[in-house]
Parts: C-alpha cells; structure tokens; sequence
C-alpha cells in the first residue's frame, strides 16, 4: 500500500487540468473526503490519497501522469 500525491505545478495547471484530475479520481471511485483529502492553504491545492495504489489502477495513475503540469508521487512504504 502506498500513499499518492497529486501535485499541479501552478495555478495555470490547476485551472487547466483539476476538473480532468477529479474525473480520473471520480472513474476510480475515489470521493473527496472520504477516500482522500485536498491540503492547501492557496490554490492550487494537493491531493493526498492514503493507500492510493490500492484505489488507483496502473492505467488511471498513467493517464494522470499524461497531464502537463501535474505531478504524481507515490509513496512506497
């Protein structure tokens, strides 16, 4: 079990690619609050999801990485 990161560089990414980032998460069945949280004190925020590589296939993780701007980190434990 690893813990995931979802990361956007700047404001610019968020504003182009968060609603994308959600989707992925939502296809997942991943929900806000429940399966991971957002930490920010501005915008844009990160996405923390404990236990990630349990809720996210190798293909979701892929075609987050795709996204220009955005950053993904896995934890290994």
């Amino acid at each position: 079990m690893s813990t995931v990161a979802i990361m956007f560089e700047d404001s610019d990414a968020y504003d182009k690619f968060g609603k994308t980032v959600d989707e992925i998460l939502e296809e997942a069945g991943l929900d806000e609050g429940e399966d991971y949280s957002e930490i920010s004190d501005q915008p844009p925020p990160i996405k923390v999801i404990p236990d990630g590589t349990d809720k996210l296939d190798k293909e979701a993780l892929d075609r987050l990485r795709k996204l220009e701007g955005v950053d993904v980190h896995v934890d290994e434990d």
